[in-house]
Formats: structure tokens, C-alpha cells, sequence
């Protein structure tokens, strides 16, 4: 497994000023855990990613920045204007999760 590496405070207060509705227990994540590949054998990303940059120029993801991916084509996502959790299916489908849902549910 790949080490993992948390983010300072400078990096999170920049992440927070790009994408304030990012929920608290995403960026807690970041902070005390890190990004990278978890013990799970999934990856959290560094920051949010556009899902342009996955599932290319065709993408209707609109409101959705991607989080993590699970190396097989299904990422973790967040809604930005409904403010939940969801996963984008290797073909670039939106599944929201229950509103309670936390992070914890992916990795």
C-alpha cells in the first residue's frame, strides 16, 4: 500500500476557500488521515477533481467534483449544490448516497 500524506493547514484552508460547501468530515480526512490509497485499495485524491478530467468532455456531472476512485473505474464524489456523497460508475453515472452517509462509507 502507498504511503499516505495529510495536508497542511495552508493547503486546507486554500481547499476550503475553493469549494466551501465541501463536507467537514472529507476535509478531516485530508487533514488527519491523507490522501492516497487507503487500506481498502481505494485512492483519495489529493483534492476534488473535475469529472472531465475521468470521464472526458461529454461529461453531464455538472455540480459534482470527484474524490477518490476505487482503480477500477467507479469514483467517490461529492454534490456540491445537493451536498451528498455519491459514486460515479465507470460509465460516468451519478448514484447519490443517503444524506447521513460520511466518508468512512468508502474507504
Amino acid at each position: 500500500m502507498s504511503s499516505r500524506s495529510t495536508l497542511t493547514q495552508i493547503e486546507i484552508n486554500i481547499l476550503k476557500s475553493e469549494f466551501p460547501s465541501l463536507p467537514d468530515d472529507y476535509i478531516e480526512y485530508l487533514q488527519n488521515t491523507g490522501w492516497g490509497e487507503t487500506e481498502s485499495g481505494r485512492m483519495i485524491y489529493q483534492g476534488p477533481i473535475d469529472p472531465k478530467e475521468v470521464y472526458g468532455l461529454d461529461s453531464n456531472l455538472n455540480n459534482i467534483v470527484l474524490l477518490g476512485d476505487d482503480f477500477q473505474g467507479y469514483c467517490l464524489g461529492f454534490d456540491l449544490c445537493n451536498l451528498v456523497y455519491g459514486e460515479a460508475t465507470d460509465f460516468g453515472e451519478w448514484v447519490a448516497w443517503e444524506k447521513n452517509e460520511r466518508i468512512e462509507r468508502y474507504v
